[in-house]
C-alpha cells in the first residue's frame, strides 16, 4: 500500500463516488456514524464495503500521516491508480465544443495542501485543466483530495513527462502563456482571454523557473498593498487570478 492509494474522510469519499473515481474498496469502522450516503453511493457504484475495527484503519493511515495532522472519520477508500487525463484529448474536446481552453500549469509546486486548494478554486472558476510535471511536483494523492474537498474529482489533471515539449505543443496550438511574477506589469483581465491561455503558477518559494519565464508572453501581477507583504501564498494568488479570469471570460 502506498500513500497515494488512500483517500480518507467522509466528504472526500462522497465526492469521489459521485464523480466516478476509480475506487477498489471502502473501509468503514464499526463505530463510524452518518455513513448512509457513502454506503448508498458505494452500492450504486458496485464498490465493495468492508466493516472493520477502527484500529485497522489507524494501522492503514498512520504510517503515512501523523495522527494530529488528519481526521479520517472512520472511513477510508482504497483507490486504484489515479487515471491522469491526456492533454491533447482535453484540448481537442474543447476545440470541438467551440471553446477556447484556459489551462493552468503548476511549475514545481510541491505542497499538496496548496495543490488541493488550487484545484478547488479551479473548479469554482471554470479552469479547464491543471497540468503538473512528472518530476519535482505534487501528484494526486489522498491528502490532496482531502484538501481539495473532493474538487480533484471534478477537473482533469494532466501529468506530463517533458515540460518543454508540452509548452511547445501548446504554443503551436496558439496558446498565449501568462505567468504570475513580481515583475508583472499587467493584470490578467487585461489579457485577451478569447485566446487559448496557459496560466503558469510557480513554486512556493522560488516562483516560476527561469527557463519557463523566458517562454512567457505576458508577466502578470495582482494589485495589492505591498507595505508589509510583497507576495501571496500560491493557492491564494491562484484563487484571485482564477476569479479575475472568470469574470473577464464571462464578459467576453
Amino acid at each position: 500500500m502506498k500513500k497515494k492509494d488512500i483517500l480518507f474522510g467522509k466528504n472526500s469519499i462522497v465526492e469521489a463516488l459521485k464523480n466516478g473515481m476509480n475506487i477498489d474498496t471502502i473501509w468503514i469502522s464499526q463505530t463510524a456514524r452518518d455513513v448512509g450516503e457513502i454506503m448508498q453511493l458505494a452500492k450504486a457504484s458496485e464498490v465493495p464495503i468492508k466493516k472493520v475495527p477502527i484500529q485497522k484503519i489507524d494501522y492503514l493511515i498512520f504510517p503515512f500521516y501523523k495522527p494530529h495532522e488528519i481526521t479520517h472519520q472512520g472511513v477510508v477508500a482504497i483507490l486504484n491508480e489515479y487515471d491522469y487525463a491526456k492533454l491533447d484529448d482535453i484540448y481537442n474536446f474543447l476545440i470541438g465544443e467551440g471553446k477556447q481552453p484556459f489551462f493552468v500549469f503548476l511549475d514545481r509546486i510541491t505542497d499538496v495542501g496548496n495543490f488541493g486548494a488550487i484545484a478547488r478554486s479551479a473548479v469554482c472558476f471554470d479552469v479547464d485543466a491543471i497540468i503538473i510535471p512528472n518530476k519535482n511536483s505534487v501528484s494526486v494523492n489522498a491528502q490532496a483530495n482531502k484538501s481539495s474537498a473532493g474538487a480533484l474529482a471534478h477537473i482533469p489533471i494532466c501529468r506530463v513527462d517533458n515540460v518543454w515539449e508540452t509548452i511547445d505543443y501548446l504554443i503551436q496550438c496558439g496558446f498565449q502563456l501568462a505567468g504570475a511574477t513580481e515583475k508583472g506589469q499587467m493584470t490578467i483581465d487585461q489579457l485577451d482571454l478569447s485566446l487559448p491561455t496557459l496560466l503558469v503558477l510557480g513554486n512556493e518559494n522560488t516562483g516560476i523557473s527561469l527557463p519557463v519565464q523566458k517562454m512567457l508572453n505576458h508577466q502578470i501581477k495582482i494589485p495589492m498593498n505591498t507595505e508589509r507583504f510583497d507576495s501571496l501564498n500560491v493557492s491564494v494568488a491562484a484563487g484571485i487570478l482564477f476569479h479575475q479570469a472568470y469574470e473577464a471570460r464571462k464578459g467576453k
